[in-house]
């Protein structure tokens, strides 16, 4: 019985530590490059896969992905455990386990065309292109102007650079990973205010308001990648360095 005993505790020893780890469901939007798109083989890639999958090895975890594009009701339900890139608000806190801020995300006009006034309101709307039924269409549309429609982020690229617009507005991540995949493209970048305030989003992961353990877990990897500097890292890869 002794040595039955110990072949299995050295059996214990011998086994890689992942085979023990907890896996956590991650839930990701599966057509919002660069923060998280699949790939030619159908894997999921992009910063928030990268960044989830550095933290939960800082932390011990493992991870595994699932797509949709309402990724709240799958925590709601249960069907995932981690949501990432999910807006912080107050309602959001009061409701669910929310992570530290780990991205913050700005309203942005792509142009070669010098901008003179980078409150958004005082665009021109027949010189502004924007992706239509999106957060910053609805944000034009608020602010009065009445934006020419792009098909596409990269057509609306494409429209400032043939002249059809002026302006392109959408997320900075978006433009600054289209144009890192993109070289060739050269333009400025403006982050835009609404009525002088710098309209900004601050993004975190969202989890259960009962899985403490969890929400600690992964802001305790969180800090853990910020400080050893693979946090940086992995963003350049996605967007370039910071100010480009």
């Amino acid at each position: 019985m002794y040595k039955t005993f110990s072949k299995m505790a050295l059996i214990l020893c011998l086994t890689p530590a992942f085979l023990f780890a907890q896996t956590y469901k991650v839930v990701v939007n599966p057509n919002s490059p660069p923060k998280a798109f699949r790939d030619e083989s159908g894997l999921f890639i992009g910063i928030d896969v990268d960044i989830i999958k550095a933290i939960a090895q800082s932390k011990g975890f493992e991870v595994e992905f699932f797509g949709s594009d309402k990724k709240l009701p799958t925590i709601d339900d249960g069907s995932n455990d981690i949501a990432p890139s999910i807006v912080i608000t107050d309602d959001r806190k009061a409701k669910y386990g929310v992570s530290d801020s780990y991205f913050t995300g700005y309203t942005t006009a792509l142009h070669k065309k010098a901008l003179a006034d980078n409150n958004l309101e005082n665009l021109p709307s027949d010189r502004t292109a924007v992706v239509f039924d999106t957060n910053k269409h609805k944000l034009l549309k608020e602010a009065g102007l009445s934006p020419i429609k792009a098909d596409t982020t990269f057509l609306g690229i494409a429209m400032v650079f043939q002249g059809k617009a002026d302006y392109f507005v959408s997320d900075d991540s978006i433009l600054k990973y289209t144009i890192k995949q993109n070289p060739k493209l050269k333009a400025d970048l403006t982050n835009l205010m609404v009525h002088g305030v710098l309209e900004e989003s601050h993004y975190g992961f969202v989890v259960k308001k009962d899985q403490t353990e969890l929400l600690n877990k992964i802001n305790a990897g969180l800090a853990e990648i910020k400080a050893n500097g693979e946090f940086d890292k992995i963003v350049e890869s996605w967007m370039g360095k910071a100010g480009n």
